[in-house]
């Protein structure tokens, strides 16, 4: 099988994919293999690099090297493409998805890369984009797009840059009117701050927006928020990094399902894993078994003990 790195040399100032470039070499000059190391030029190069290579029909592993970004545009390109399998080296700011699945060094270990396996998880469909982490309209998708000019200022980290952005955002006007479907049958109609469709449960470079999400179940978690003042949203933030916001159940709903339709009275930004878009009216539908994606060999070695721990125990 070859090895194709998709390098976005911008992501997260650069530091850790010119880091990383060196250990790809090093690790294959050593154990051999065939690999190829491709550096993207602009916004949706990655996708175009993706897509070449999965219409190749060869067994591939493409590795997106970035942030999120990085991963949203690989996954645009491979979708539905069973040849090819995904891997990610995060190297962004934000790193979100990968969180999901534990601490993300072992994400930056090529070895345990290159020699881990790839698990199906589904990916989530909106008007044609595919996501493979969050999904949001509102006001949280409101605030990813302030994100950008945060991060473009030195010294502002990922996070940091979230909260920024959150403070600047809860100036404006809070909550729209949604009528809200899922699954085409439950109907919640209201006025919300936003809701959100996710698979992974970080966004925004580690906020816990949707704790009950699972990348490897085959139900997508909503999370809605009614709209509230601004004194009563600036002591929620503080639950709502940490993923405590769920027990404020007079606001805050999550249930499961497998698609949401979301009309809003007026055009609103969504947020597509971090990519904006504006629409008065989206539907947000699970793609089961979307991509093959790569888990490093420490993972998957931590997660066959874990499962087989029970088994132990019970014999002894």
């Amino acid at each position: 099988m070859r090895h194709i790195f998709i390098v976005n040399n911008t992501a997260g100032g650069g530091k850790k994919t010119v880091q990383l470039i060196p250990q790809i070499e090093s690790y294959f000059a050593v154990n051999g293999g065939q690999y190829e190391v491709v550096a993207t030029r602009c916004a949706g190069d990655a996708t175009r690099i993706a897509k070449e290579y999965a219409q190749s029909g060869e067994h591939l592993r493409l590795y997106a090297c970035g942030g999120d970004g990085t991963l949203h545009e690989v996954v645009n390109g491979v979708a539905g493409y069973k040849n090819v399998e995904v891997g990610v080296f995060p190297c962004g700011t934000g790193n979100d998805y990968v969180s999901s699945y534990g601490k993300g060094e072992a994400f930056m270990d090529v070895k345990a890369q290159v020699e881990g396996s790839a698990i199906e998880v589904d990916l989530m469909l909106t008007e044609g984009i595919y996501s493979i982490n969050q999904c949001s309209m509102g006001f949280d998708a409101a605030v990813a797009d302030n994100v950008r000019h945060f991060k473009a200022k030195p010294m502002v980290s990922g996070s940091m840059a979230y909260i920024l952005s959150v403070l600047y955002t809860v100036l404006g006007k809070l909550g729209n009117h949604l009528r809200i479907i899922i699954d085409d049958e439950h109907i919640i109609e209201g006025d919300y701050l936003f809701a959100i469709s996710a698979k992974g449960k970080y966004h925004g470079g580690g906020m816990m927006s949707a704790p009950q999400a699972n990348p490897k179940s085959r139900m997508l978690n909503f999370v809605l928020v009614k709209t509230v003042t601004k004194p009563f949203l600036l002591r929620l933030i503080p639950k709502y990094i940490k993923g405590e916001h769920l027990a404020v159940t007079e606001i805050v709903t999550s249930t499961f399902g497998k698609k949401m339709r979301v009309i809003a009275d007026k055009p609103l930004p969504v947020t597509l894993d971090g990519e904006i878009i504006v629409s008065e009216e989206i539907t947000t539908e699970i793609v089961e078994k979307g991509i093959n994606f790569v888990l490093p060999s420490t993972i998957t070695v931590k997660a066959e003990k874990a499962a087989r721990a029970p088994a132990v125990a019970s014999k002894a």
